[in-house]
């Protein structure tokens, strides 16, 4: 479902484990009791959308837009869940108006590589591929 529009859609208790939800458009969705177990939701809007209860347990959310997301506190009642594994975010993981601390809650920063790594790390590779003819 990579790049859906779902705005205001009503998946609360929806089973979104392993779903591919990458660029999709979530804003102000419900999504309570949703189970998003292991789900990719990278490069998602999920603006204004209401986690409250829902499973984030092993989710990847880099890039994601979390701005005013209900229901990402610290505390247990109410709170998206995670268990058993965190879910992944990184710096570009927009967090503004939740006030929810992602490193207070035990998520995993993914480091984002620099682009002269990347840079790098392709042009040995081109050189590998080229040295085998």
């Amino acid at each position: 479902m990579p790049g859906a529009r779902t705005s205001f859609a009503n998946l609360s208790f929806a089973n979104l484990t392993d779903a591919m939800l990458i660029q999709t458009i979530l804003t102000n969705a419900n999504l309570s009791y949703a189970s998003l177990n292991n789900s990719f939701l990278s490069s998602s809007n999920l603006t204004g959308a209401d986690l409250i209860n829902a499973n984030l347990t092993g989710a990847y959310l880099i890039i994601a837009d979390l701005s005013d997301v209900i229901g990402l506190g610290t505390g247990p009642e109410g709170s998206a869940g995670v268990a058993g594994g965190a879910a992944r975010y990184n710096i570009n993981t927009d967090f503004t108006g939740t006030g929810f601390d992602p490193v207070a809650a035990g998520w995993t920063l993914v480091p984002v590589p620099e682009p002269g790594t990347a840079l790098l790390m392709g042009l040995g590779l081109a050189g590998l591929a080229g040295r085998r003819r």
